[in-house]
Parts: structure tokens; C-alpha cells; sequence
């Protein structure tokens, strides 16, 4: 089966086009390297350079690859930037999918696993957050998810449309045996910033420490990019069953959240140093509790997260850092 993954050299496409490929599909990686490397683009893939808003583009690479199943991963994901560019961000994540999914349409791939986002969601009163509540973004990255995620569930009510949105909480950690290299991974993200900066000797900077949270600071649900990448797998088997067009979403999480300075406070036990913090300004449009209720998911798709203990995140995270560095790994 041939199998299309948009944004196939980023850090979560990338890890699930491995395992696809590992799995025995054939992969087609779409990536136009604007945020990603060309070393990072596994060797037993085929892959097309090129842009979800250049149809042309598109289309040339359908005929030639054939793909019969779409991972879509590729958008801009910051949710400070979509503030300052939020245009981009529409063009970007919603007109890039309009045109992906026009393509499929004309191509008859009907068959469409969408990697959404809990900033769907917004602010909640909600404990834990399950796939009922409320889709209200504080954000425009969250924004241009929910656009996305809605024209999915109109194709699939017209088109016959199989969809699968997975809307993906805090995604951290790297492969545990490090093979991929440490660019794969954004450094916008929370816990490589701790790294970084606690391997530099610098202070870390945290976003607000006056959020109505136990410590002040915000509580976000993190689940390992390896479990991430095999609920796609899982999402893949599902949908490859379905006899009736239909559009079903999941929260990806593990249930569990920690807050940011309880973040800072387990790597710096790792790590065997203290980190300082500086509390800066609270970021735009920031919940401040965002932690998923993964019943649906267990129950539907039999997802079981093996590696989203923050030991092995954190570790897996540091231990890539550290063999790029040539330095001796944590146990």
C-alpha cells in the first residue's frame, strides 16, 4: 500500500513515516524543507520537495506515487507566531489543505488521517478534556485546526471521505536509541528549551507564574512522539475497516499533566544540576490547564501509551542532544 505523509521530514512525520515504512508500506514523503532538513528524509522513501498550496505540484506527485492513504501533518505550529502572522498561518494550515484535499478528491484518495491539535480546544473549566468539550481556540494556530478539521467532516459527508483527526496534546521526547538527529526536533517547544539551556548553563524562561494552577504555572499534558506515532499506525488500521464515510476525532494524550516548573524540577534531577528559572510574561491565548481524557481512544483504537512517563521523555529528549554531541548517554 502506498501512503502519502505531508511534512514527512518534520519531527512527528518523521518518526511515523519510519515506522510505516518499517511496517512494510510503501511511503511518499511530501516536505518542502522550509522548517525541516533534507538529511533528516528517510532513505527508503520516496520524496517529492514541494508545496501542499502548489496543486501542480501535488498532482504531478500523485500519478507518479499512486498513494491510496494521506498523513497530513505539514502546517506552521507555533502558537506565538500564528499572533504575529496569522494570515501566513491560514494560508498555510487551511488553504494548503484545501488544495491537498482537492487533489485527493480528483486523485479518489479518500482516505485521510489529519494531525489536529488541542488548541482546538481553548480555555476549559474541564479537569480533563475530553472530545465533547467545547472547540473554542484562544489562538490562530488553534484556529486554522478546527477550520481544517470541519471541512474534513463536510468531505466526508459528501465525498465519501474516510477522516481521522487526532487532536494531539504536548508531543515530546526523540527516539530512545537516538537515531534521529536533534534538528528534527522544535526548539520552540518547552522541554527542549530546558535542555538547551540547562546543558548551556542559562536560566530558563517560563511563561507566567500567576495561572490559577497549584504553582502558578501552566499544566499541559505530554505524551511521547513514539506512542504518538503508533496511534497513527492504529488510526491507519481503523480506517483502512471502514465500510461507511464517516469522520471520527480522538485527543491524544496520556491523561497525565505536569506544570511547567514541575517540567524544570524533573530535568534538573536528571540532568544532576539545578536550573534556574525567570518568569516572564504569561503567552498570548495560553490555557492554562490543557490535559486530555484518552477513554475514546483506549476504548476505540486500543491505544496504550508505553513511553509518556516523563522519565523517559525527558531522557529520550536529553539523550539525543547529548549523542549528537558525542557525549555519553543517561540511563
Amino acid at each position: 500500500m502506498n501512503i502519502i505523509v505531508t511534512g514527512g521530514a518534520g519531527y512527528i512525520g518523521l518518526i511515523t513515516a519510519y515506522l510505516l515504512s518499517k511496517s512494510g508500506f510503501r511511503v511518499g514523503i511530501i516536505d518542502n524543507l522550509e522548517n525541516n532538513h533534507k538529511s533528516l528524509i528517510l532513505k527508503n522513501t520516496a520524496f517529492f520537495k514541494g508545496n501542499i498550496l502548489n496543486k501542480k505540484f501535488l498532482e504531478g506527485t500523485f500519478k507518479i506515487f499512486l498513494p491510496e492513504v494521506i498523513f497530513h501533518f505539514a502546517s506552521y505550529t507555533s502558537i506565538k507566531e500564528s499572533f504575529l502572522r496569522p494570515l501566513d498561518y491560514y494560508n498555510n494550515n487551511v488553504v494548503g489543505s484545501y488544495s491537498l484535499f482537492s487533489v485527493a478528491l480528483k486523485y479518489n484518495v479518500n482516505n485521510i488521517i489529519f494531525s489536529s491539535s488541542a488548541a482546538v480546544y481553548g480555555k476549559t473549566k474541564n479537569a480533563r478534556i475530553d472530545e465533547t468539550n467545547l472547540t473554542e481556540p484562544v489562538n490562530p494556530y488553534g484556529e486554522t485546526k478546527l477550520a481544517v478539521e470541519k471541512m474534513l467532516k463536510w468531505l466526508s459527508g459528501t465525498y465519501n471521505f474516510q477522516t481521522i483527526c487526532l487532536r494531539y496534546f504536548n508531543v515530546a521526547g526523540a527516539m530512545l536509541d537516538g537515531s534521529f538527529e536533534k534538528k528534527s526536533i522544535s526548539e520552540t517547544h518547552l522541554i527542549p528549551n530546558i535542555i538547551n539551556n540547562a546543558l548551556a548553563n542559562k536560566e530558563v524562561l517560563i511563561n507566567g507564574n500567576n495561572y490559577n494552577t497549584p504553582d502558578g504555572t501552566c499544566i499541559r499534558d505530554y505524551i511521547h512522539v513514539l506512542d504518538l506515532a503508533n496511534v497513527n499506525l492504529l488510526a491507519l488500521k481503523s480506517i483502512l475497516k471502514r465500510q461507511n464515510s464517516l469522520q471520527t476525532i480522538y485527543n491524544v494524550g496520556s491523561g497525565k499533566g505536569y506544570s511547567n516548573k514541575e517540567i524544570v524540577e524533573a530535568t534538573a534531577n536528571i540532568i544532576g544540576r539545578k536550573i534556574k528559572i525567570k518568569y516572564i510574561k504569561p503567552r498570548k491565548g495560553d490555557p492554562p490547564i490543557l490535559v486530555a481524557n484518552p477513554t475514546k481512544i483506549k476504548n476505540e483504537l486500543g491505544f496504550q501509551s508505553k513511553y509518556s512517563d516523563l522519565n523517559t521523555i525527558i531522557k529520550s529528549q536529553l539523550n539525543c542532544y547529548l549523542l549528537e554531541a558525542g557525549a555519553v548517554k543517561v540511563k
